[in-house]
């Protein structure tokens, strides 16, 4: 009896260990056949950047099943880059289509501005029609950098700007917003800075923050502050808030109290990335809302530094 017990010990032990065995080889296989393949698919579609057109996951051998997988994300990733081909080249045609007929609007109306005959109702009406055409031809440059950004323009033709000046530059521009309304604007600058960029690309980031910080602002100061590394444009005006404040950033974003497309903070947003800058706002009440864009400096610039502009109003 003891002996047949033992016999079915052994038995069972062997059993167990062929099953071993088995499951061992067929693991084995498995993982060569099929884990270690869909691990490294997986390796290499995490490894893709969003940014750079025309990749395709490699030609590796493959099996049947993890090769449809490859096949069938290659073809997604052509219909992505034809689609977005097809955006940007739309884009970049129709803002480079408008260009001419805005800017023979922009003459006729400067025309019209200096003809001395007009009313005080007529000059009202020219002084729209000019804010008009100013307002489209920044979406129309806001559109064809957003169609250059698509498609990496080389940075050779970028030049070195003095930031303090670009500034000053930048509320003489803006200071027609300001007509009629109980606002100012104030300049700090404790250095100056130079920076090397397109002057269009500064000039949508900083112009799309002052004029919402303008827009945003009933009566009162907002000021535009300058260091070794970044500036600031602080308005007093109304709080975002903490909901808004994380997506004001997003593509077609717009805010409860915005009239705007959505397309400025986030065009900002897509020049500063192409540029390794920094933007960030942040707003609590009372204190209103604070736009910080950091810059990576090319140097100071050599001149004596005005620490503090009087006040635009």
């Amino acid at each position: 009896m003891e002996h047949e017990e033992v016999k079915i010990i052994q038995m069972l032990t062997a059993g167990v260990l062929i099953a071993l065995a088995f499951a061992a080889v067929f693991w084995f296989w498995l993982s060569r056949h099929i884990v270690a393949p869909l691990t490294a698919l997986t390796k290499e579609v995490g490894a893709l950047d969003p940014t750079v057109r025309n990749v395709r996951l490699s030609s590796a051998a493959r099996s049947g099943e993890i090769q449809i997988i490859a096949d069938a994300f290659d073809l997604y990733l052509e219909r992505m880059d034809r689609l977005i081909e097809r955006e940007t080249s739309f884009t970049s045609a129709v803002s480079h289509e408008l260009r001419t007929p805005l800017s023979i609007l922009s003459t006729l109306a400067e025309l019209l501005a200096g003809n001395k005959r007009l009313d005080e109702r007529a000059v009202k009406q020219v002084a729209r029609i000019q804010k008009s055409v100013d307002e489209v031809s920044r979406l129309v440059s806001s559109l064809l950098a957003l169609a250059r950004d698509a498609r990496h323009v080389d940075k050779n033709g970028e030049q070195v700007i003095d930031l303090r000046s670009f500034c000053e530059l930048l509320i003489e521009q803006h200071r027609p917003l300001l007509v009629g309304r109980s606002l100012e604007i104030a300049l700090h600058a404790a250095a100056s800075p130079a920076i090397a960029c397109f002057d269009a690309d500064l000039s949508i980031v900083l112009g799309n923050l002052l004029r919402n910080a303008i827009a945003y602002t009933d009566s009162g100061l907002i000021t535009i502050s300058i260091d070794d590394r970044a500036v600031r444009i602080h308005n007093p005006g109304e709080m975002i808030d903490s909901g808004d404040l994380e997506r004001v950033l997003e593509c077609y974003y717009s805010g409860p109290n915005s009239s705007g497309s959505g397309l400025g903070l986030y065009l900002a947003k897509r020049i500063c990335d192409r540029h390794k800058w920094t933007l960030s706002l942040t707003s609590a009440p009372g204190a209103g809302v604070t736009a910080l864009v950091g810059f990576n400096p090319v140097g100071p610039v050599s001149r004596p530094a005005l620490l503090n502009h009087a006040p635009v109003s």
